[in-house]
């Protein structure tokens, strides 16, 4: 079995260089989880749940800290708008604790969950649960 030997200044090298792709790698994580996930600027997306039924959809949203006086919810062919501002302005450090970089602050709720094809968005309904639990309706097309 041979032996390698390799100089300190080489291992420095390399631990850098490995150092600087783990660092690369976290950033390009954190630019892809910031960017798509959960919020924009300014809007956070609730949370919700989507059940079917065999004459509707029923979705479920959780609109914790919600100004439901401010509740629009829309429907197109294809997708399901849900908007709603918050009762007062929320920071990402709140939720999670100390930021790296810059904190993103929240007004807002708002999210568009795409229909399925046969879901009737001129029958759309919906009620508000305790908790701000947002049941919303979305009738399912008829055979023709």
């Amino acid at each position: 079995m041979g032996c390698i030997i390799m100089s300190f200044e080489e291992i420095r090298r390399r631990i850098e260089k490995i150092h600087k792709r783990i660092m690369e790698e976290i950033e390009k994580s954190f630019e892809e989880t910031t960017s798509m996930s959960l919020f924009r600027q300014g809007s956070m997306r609730p949370l919700y749940t989507i059940y079917q039924r065999p004459d509707a959809y029923v979705v479920l949203v959780d609109l914790a800290g919600a100004d439901i006086s401010s509740l629009e919810v829309k429907a197109t062919e294809d997708k399901l708008i849900i908007r709603a501002s918050l009762e007062k302005e929320v920071r990402f450090s709140d939720i999670y604790g100390t930021m790296v970089g810059e904190d993103i602050v929240f007004h807002e709720y708002e999210h568009e969950i795409p229909l399925p094809s046969d879901a009737d968005p001129s029958s759309i309904r919906y009620n508000i649960r305790p908790n701000k639990i947002v049941e919303i309706i979305i009738p399912r097309k008829r055979p023709s």
